[in-house]
């Protein structure tokens, strides 16, 4: 069996890894979109990024550290202009999406878009909704239901640690407080 991120119960075959059904659907309460791809979350979420305005803010947070690491909010200070981000996310993206150690955010210029992924593979887009839903049909991404399910779990792998410590030593992070995204 393949390692994988997020798993859930399976009534006869225990924990198995989850996908979604590529759905997206309209949180009313969080004015967001959540955003459901059953794979290449890191692909789309630097497509959906490439819509925002420039330059960029990130955000990493810890949640299960390593030896090395601390936990916590992490913020990238420096913005990135959109090839940083590129080569950025072709660096990391497979980290991101391959283990579950962590939550990441792009914030894009003046904040009123954005996008945090989080450890359960689900993409939360914040900014002009009506504009990002093209681009997540041409993803093949329908409008439906995004359920959590439950129970489920978190995986993380030790062959990612090296890619965490790259990651927290690529720019200048600055720890902040908890953020509520």
């Amino acid at each position: 069996m393949q390692p994988f991120r997020f798993g859930a119960y399976v009534s006869g075959g225990g924990i198995q890894a989850f996908r979604y059904d590529d759905h997206y659907c309209n949180v009313p309460e969080r004015k967001c979109l959540s955003v459901a791809p059953k794979d290449q979350q890191a692909a789309l979420m630097l497509a959906l990024a490439e819509q925002f305005p420039t330059p960029y803010t990130l955000g990493y947070a810890l949640v299960e550290p390593t030896e090395g690491a601390r936990m916590g909010s992490y913020v990238r200070r420096e913005p990135m202009d959109l090839p940083a981000l590129q080569g950025w996310m072709e660096e990391f993206g497979p980290f991101l999406e391959q283990d579950a150690r962590h939550n990441f955010w792009i914030i894009g210029h003046g904040g009123e878009s954005s996008l945090f992924y989080d450890q359960h593979d689900i993409i939360y887009l914040r900014g002009d909704l009506e504009h990002f839903r093209p681009l997540l049909k041409e993803w093949g991404l329908t409008e439906g239901p995004v359920e959590l399910p439950y129970p489920h779990t978190h995986h993380s792998f030790p062959e990612w640690d090296e890619a965490m410590q790259r990651l927290l030593t690529s720019g200048p992070w600055e720890m902040v407080p908890k953020i509520d995204v």
